[in-house]
């Protein structure tokens, strides 16, 4: 699993199927700040979330979207903000790290559409949409 850095933050994003969980969970020690996105209804693994993150005192900055439902994070000792974003949803919190590492599993509503819909574009440029049950 390759990680990535920006603003001094060195970060891995995964957790979208079996073998990227199992890629996650075999680097997560080299990782201080851990997190899981699920669903808050059904517990499920939310994919492209949204993660925000600041340094309390203006330090580190990390913006990354299309995150995966297991975010790992190492940051350096200090106040931080953190914000995970998903569809009309975010969800602050403060956090504090210091030698201990940080596992966090942030629980996002999911709006899920009631039916399925197929959308066709009929040859004369009229427009047919059914709910396919």
């Amino acid at each position: 699993m390759p990680t990535m850095a920006r603003h001094e933050v060195v970060y891995a994003s995964g957790g979208n199927d079996e073998a990227d969980v199992k890629a996650m969970l075999a680097i997560a020690d080299r990782f201080n700040v851990r997190l899981t996105i699920v669903d808050a209804a059904r517990g499920e693994p939310l994919h492209g979330t949204a993660v925000f993150l600041v340094g309390r005192s203006g330090g580190s900055a990390l913006h990354v979207t299309e995150a995966g439902p297991m975010f790992y994070l190492q940051l350096p000792a200090g106040d931080y903000r953190l914000a995970i974003g998903y569809q009309d949803w975010l969800q602050l919190t403060d956090i504090v790290v210091d030698g201990q590492p940080l596992d966090l599993t942030f629980r996002l509503p999911a709006d899920t559409p009631a039916e399925n819909w197929l959308f066709c574009r009929l040859a004369n440029g009229n427009h047919a949409a059914a709910a396919v049950l």
